[in-house]
């Protein structure tokens, strides 16, 4: 009975030292799963972030392209009255497809002397 008792009170600290392994582990994966929700939310700010950034540029991009849709107008405006003083015929506005065409031949997107 001595020696049943004895295996009896082995089985129990093997199965307390297994139990604490496990709550050591399990407090392991906690931490880990706490740090991968920590990283996970931030990467959620940030792709909000750089959104609303994209956003902005995106508005900014179409700003400028108006702006610079503006400058070659007036750029246009002010040969064809050079050239109209001049005596010269002025030639018709350009319209985008001879722009794109004119910056294709010129290899300069800020090249606007064909007009």
């Amino acid at each position: 009975m001595v020696s049943n008792s004895g295996k009896a009170g082995e089985l129990v600290n093997e199965i307390a030292s297994a139990s604490s392994e496990q709550a050591q582990g399990i407090g392991q994966l906690n931490t880990a799963v706490a740090e991968m929700d920590k990283v996970l939310q931030q990467n959620a700010a940030t792709a909000e972030e750089t959104a609303a950034i994209t956003e902005s540029i995106c508005g900014q991009s179409g700003r400028m392209r108006e702006r610079i849709s503006e400058l070659a107008d007036m750029v246009f405006d002010a040969r064809r009255e050079t050239r109209k003083s001049a005596g010269v015929t002025p030639a018709e506005a350009p319209t985008a497809e001879n722009r794109k065409l004119l910056q294709a031949d010129s290899g300069s997107a800020h090249s606007f002397s064909n007009f």
